[in-house]
């Protein structure tokens, strides 16, 4: 299955689900692409290969 755009998974800090659509049009860096998410009051930072698969995602400082 390739990705579509959109990947699917549990946030680390609260563990609601997050959907987040990605610009497959873009290549990714080293096979992954690379996102920020704000969701809710905190920030997560995910790395999800060509597949769709979610490889890490983790909890990300704000910058304010």
């Amino acid at each position: 299955m390739r990705l579509r755009g959109v990947a699917r998974f549990k946030c680390p800090v609260c563990q609601r689900e997050v959907e987040i659509r990605i610009d497959v049009s873009i290549k990714p860096v080293g096979g992954l692409h690379e996102v920020f998410v704000q969701h809710g009051d905190h920030y997560i930072k995910a790395y999800i290969d060509t597949e769709g698969v979610v490889r890490r995602a983790f909890p990300c400082a704000s910058s304010t």
